[in-house]
């Protein structure tokens, strides 16, 4: 497995093109980032021989002993299927995000909860609602000791490759930017249909904080449904990945499916729906496995002694 990095435009260039999609001035000010005032293109990639493996949850950053426990289940994961990365899925820290660069919590909550012995991979990070109550631009300034920690854009762009051959674009979105009506919201979602529509990946999926679809408390995210609602009648994400709601949840609908893992650490209840093909919560996460031909979810929760079990798993051929 090899993760490379592609910074190939100008951050300006691509708040050019992003604004004259949606019509706003580069001047604008909608938030506190200095990063870009629009949606910048950054460019990585995943690759393996046979498979992709890509762990992901959110939720997670209450540097408490639930997160602990599942950083200790992904990594027995990790040792028996090696994965390509992690996925985190917002809401980094708790209560209100980090104050700097060098806040306790890139230890605690991070760096101490995900050791770099036992996970020596990339985590690949999208803004949640919790993670804007503080310093939001440490988060994209942070650097870790062995460079595990990414997040470069509000909306980034992650091709995954198997053997060579494109077998899945991931949409990594700051979904807090939409909910909010920013105009970097705006930019985020014309930046990601554009590249949804232009890509040739058979497997496209969209990955943010808040849920298009969930039976847990937050419930759907009506300005999630409202930005991608064509994406989401024509099938052209295979997959919605998300947290937000702290709990483990499948739903499918038409072509998509809908998956919430918001139990990286502490819990809340869950419904049940029509949609729903499998709801819990309890803490765990999930594993996608792509390949040439297949995409697949597995959830994971944890039996008594901590291990990992395999709670529900979905393919698609």
């Amino acid at each position: 497995m090899t993760t490379s990095r592609i910074h190939f435009w100008p951050l300006m260039a691509t708040v050019a093109i992003a604004c004259e999609l949606v019509g706003c001035t580069i001047d604008e000010q909608p938030n506190p980032l200095t990063i870009s005032n629009v949606a910048g293109l950054s460019l990585a990639s995943i690759s393996a021989s046979s498979s992709v493996r890509v762990a992901a949850f959110g939720d997670q950053g209450s540097s408490a002993a639930g997160q602990y426990q599942v950083a200790n289940a992904l990594g027995l994961v990790h040792q028996q299927s090696p994965l390509s990365a992690v996925l985190l899925l917002g809401d980094n820290f708790y209560p209100g995000g980090v104050l700097s660069t060098s806040s306790a919590q890139w230890l605690t909550g991070f760096q101490d909860a995900y050791p770099a012995q036992q996970l020596p991979i990339p985590f690949y990070a999208v803004m949640g609602n919790h993670d804007y109550l503080g310093n939001a631009q440490a988060d994209y300034d942070y650097v870790d000791p062995e460079r595990r920690w990414i997040l470069d854009s509000p909306a980034e762009l992650l091709p995954v490759l198997v053997q060579g051959v494109l077998v899945a674009d991931l949409f990594l979105i700051d979904s807090e930017q939409i909910v909010g009506e920013s105009s970097l919201g705006d930019a985020v979602v014309a930046w990601t249909k554009q590249h949804a529509r232009s890509s040739l990946a058979p497997w496209k999926i969209l990955v943010l904080h808040h849920p298009a679809i969930s039976h847990g408390a937050h419930g759907n995210t009506l300005r999630v449904n409202q930005a991608f609602s064509q994406e989401f009648s024509d099938g052209t994400f295979s997959m919605v990945l998300s947290g937000h709601d702290h709990d483990l949840e499948v739903s499918r609908i038409g072509r998509t499916d809908f998956v919430v893992s918001g139990a990286g650490s502490v819990l809340r209840p869950i419904g049940t729906g029509a949609t729903q093909l499998f709801g819990s919560s309890q803490l765990g996460f999930v594993v996608l496995e792509l390949t040439t031909s297949t995409q697949k979810v597995t959830v994971f929760g944890m039996d008594q002694s901590g291990s990992p079990v395999e709670l529900f798993s979905l393919s698609r051929p």
